[in-house]
């Protein structure tokens, strides 16, 4: 077999991956349809938390949840999966807003942060709310 011939033949093979793995769905981000998923969500990995109010991201990829325990609750969309983390205040290396965009900045080198962005912009200053006050009382 011919070089070229095999190179077009490795190119066909991962073209043909690529796009299986596209249409069953591997490309396609996670979403959490409501507050309830949310919560549900949370509960997997935190089962003694419990959430009392959620805040949804625009696109339905991230949440922040008031856990009764004077913390916060995170859920992101990673690919097809969610990351989930319970942030107290010393987690919390910065957090600041744009429009209705959240710039959060962890400590926690396995996801040091993102960008959580509300429909709206009174959520998203609900979100700092809640993130420069973790450790204390919620109102």
């Amino acid at each position: 077999m011919a070089l070229w011939q095999l190179g077009l033949l490795v190119a066909g093979g991962i073209s043909l991956i690529v796009y299986l793995v596209h249409a069953s769905g591997g490309s396609r981000a996670a979403q959490l349809a409501s507050s309830d998923d949310a919560k549900a969500r949370y509960a997997l990995d935190y089962p003694d938390d419990t959430a009392a109010d959620v805040l949804l991201s625009d696109n339905g990829q991230s949440a922040l949840l008031i856990i009764e325990q004077n913390a916060v609750g995170l859920i992101y969309a990673v690919g097809d999966c969610f990351l989930t983390r319970r942030l107290e205040q010393t987690d919390i290396a910065s957090v600041s807003m744009a429009d209705n965009t959240i710039a959060l900045r962890l400590k926690d080198f396995t996801w040091p942060g993102g960008q959580l962005r509300f429909a709206e912009q009174n959520s998203a200053k609900r979100a700092l709310k809640w993130l420069s006050q973790t450790g204390t009382h919620h109102a």
